[in-house]
């Protein structure tokens, strides 16, 4: 509201801020796993633009509360930093390529880190960040783990609105070294390079590549496919090292106050060495559905 006195000549300028608080559910269906959840995102946080997000998800076979916090590097800072806290209880299942059974058990999980990013130029960021992550397993097979980590990444992006989708040309790379209090310390590497590109409205090209490099990863660490953003294994198929990536279309059907709904159609591959024994490959064509909030 804008009230001009013609008296005195004040301008009183009231500002109301839109409501920056977002909830955002989410679901998934798997052959051999489901889940859902809910995360409530703060885009505006104390009014300075930092971000801040709390919630939680349960699965067909774990649960996990998560809270995170984040402040933008302003102009007149050096940097910003971040935090994030998350924990929960989960039955881990190996399995082989075949679906196989190798290994089951019971584990409860904390993981807290704290780190600084800082932006050199529009499209060149680096970040550092140390932090620590606990895994009790209820029989101790495998072993029970305690990792302090440091780890140091570089991320060279731009991205441009089509009106429709946010399409990003990004490349990034990490390495960490993880020292357990309790067994042999380890190193990670990993890459990702995504390539998105508008060619008609509502219709893009949406290309990722991904690898991930830690032989000596505790089992109770062990990645799955899901760091490479494919859906070709089985979801219990743990890896110490992978590679993989997709390429296809994704297209927004339509826009509604609510957001938009998008359908993608893509041809993955990976190739990934099972933590446990033995090594596969995979690849195929992939449906999926995507739903994109619209802010508020």
């Amino acid at each position: 509201d804008v009230d001009v006195s013609t008296t005195d000549s004040a301008i009183n300028i009231t500002v109301q801020e839109k409501f920056s608080i977002i909830p955002v559910p989410f679901a998934f269906a798997q052959s051999d796993n489901w889940g859902g959840g809910l995360i409530l995102l703060d885009n505006n946080a104390f009014g300075i633009m930092d971000k801040a997000a709390i919630g939680g998800f349960v699965t067909k076979e774990s649960w996990r509360l998560l809270a995170q916090y984040s402040h933008i590097q302003t102009r007149d800072a050096f940097c910003g930093w971040y935090t994030s806290i998350n924990g929960g209880k989960s039955t881990t299942k190996l399995r082989d390529e075949d679906s196989d059974l190798l290994l089951e058990y019971d584990s409860s999980n904390l993981t807290a880190s704290a780190g600084l990013t800082k932006k050199f130029t529009p499209w060149l960021k680096a970040y550092i960040e140390s932090g620590v992550n606990m895994c009790k397993v209820d029989d101790d097979t495998p072993h029970s783990e305690f990792i302090i980590t440091a780890l140091f990444g570089l991320t060279v992006s731009t991205s441009t609105w089509d009106g429709t989708f946010l399409n990003t040309t990004s490349l990034s790379v990490s390495a960490s070294e993880n020292f357990s209090l309790w067994h042999e310390h380890y190193y990670t590497f990993s890459a990702k390079a995504v390539w998105e590109q508008h060619l008609v409205q509502r219709l893009r090209i949406i290309s990722n590549a991904t690898a991930f490099y830690a032989p000596d990863i505790p089992v109770a660490f062990s990645k799955n496919q899901s760091i490479t953003g494919t859906s070709l294994l089985n979801s219990a198929y743990r890896v110490s090292v992978i590679a993989g990536g997709s390429t296809g279309l994704e297209w927004g059907i339509k826009k509604f106050s609510l957001g938009m709904p998008a359908i993608y159609a893509q041809y993955q591959i990976c190739r990934a060495d099972n933590v446990l024994c033995g090594d596969t490959w995979g690849h195929g064509p992939v449906l999926g559905f995507k739903f994109y909030l619209s802010k508020i």
